[in-house]
């Protein structure tokens, strides 16, 4: 996407407020959307999307954004239902990617 030109999709931006780095990304990505909504699933790791496919919620996510029109709180539910299954990600705020593996 070139410098200056915003996309005019709606975006879902989904990032760990407590991790520097995935605030980093979410600020650089949304920069390029008119209107990006952020949403900050807390303890979820970087990058927090891994947190989703933990929880096997991918379908969730899919139908909620490709729909007719976006649908952010299935979204967040989806992260609401791994969060309340595994607990929050052990991941150090410095840490650059979450392990899921064990």
């Amino acid at each position: 996407m070139r410098e200056g030109r915003l996309s005019e999709a709606d975006c879902v931006i989904a990032y760990d407020p407590i991790i520097p780095l995935d605030g980093a990304h979410a600020l650089e990505t949304a920069r390029f959307f008119r209107r990006a909504r952020k949403m900050e699933p807390r303890d979820s790791g970087h990058p927090s999307a891994y947190y989703i496919a933990k929880g096997h919620r991918w379908g969730q996510v899919v139908k909620a954004i490709t729909g007719d029109r976006l649908r952010d709180i299935v979204v967040m539910r989806a992260y609401a239902e791994v969060r309340a299954k595994f607990g929050p990600i052990k991941q150090s705020p410095t840490e650059d990617v979450v392990d899921l593996v064990g």
